[in-house]
């Protein structure tokens, strides 16, 4: 049996697999990003209302 194509194979699918990973964690590091922006927008504007009443309770 020639080990070659085997190995060969066994490269190609790690490289791909590497690839997806890495596409994988950028994706997750995106959404992080904007789910952290999204919640710094919403507390902004929560203090805004808040200071736009005055202290009236």
């Amino acid at each position: 049996m020639n080990a070659l194509p085997y190995l060969a194979n066994l490269a190609t699918r790690h490289a791909r697999a590497r690839h997806e990973s890495a596409r994988l964690h950028a994706d997750i590091v995106e959404a992080r990003l904007a789910a952290r922006a999204r919640a710094s927008e919403r507390t902004a504007h929560r203090a805004g209302r808040v200071r736009g009443l005055g202290g009236v309770r």
